[in-house]
């Protein structure tokens, strides 16, 4: 089993937006959603509310079609 070593400056440079709290709702409501699932039944099918999250995040992080398959394709 490997072992990765996150160095602070490293940490340090990752680009995290500040969302406002009235643009977070849309995140918490999709996260309340998958929770309830999951607590309900563990195996609950969450793959709709996780790729609006994706969705979400890439708006919000403003990628390109192409830096998005990118990342799909690392899934």
């Amino acid at each position: 089993m490997g072992v990765t070593r996150w160095f602070s400056i490293s940490v340090e440079t990752i680009p995290i937006p500040d969302i406002p709290a009235a643009e977070q709702h849309p995140f918490i409501r999709l996260v309340d959603r998958i929770l309830k699932a999951k607590t309900a039944n563990p195996k609950a099918d969450t793959t709709g509310q996780e790729a609006e999250i994706d969705r979400l995040v890439s708006k919000l992080y403003q990628l390109t079609p192409e830096e998005i398959a990118i990342i799909e394709k690392q899934k």
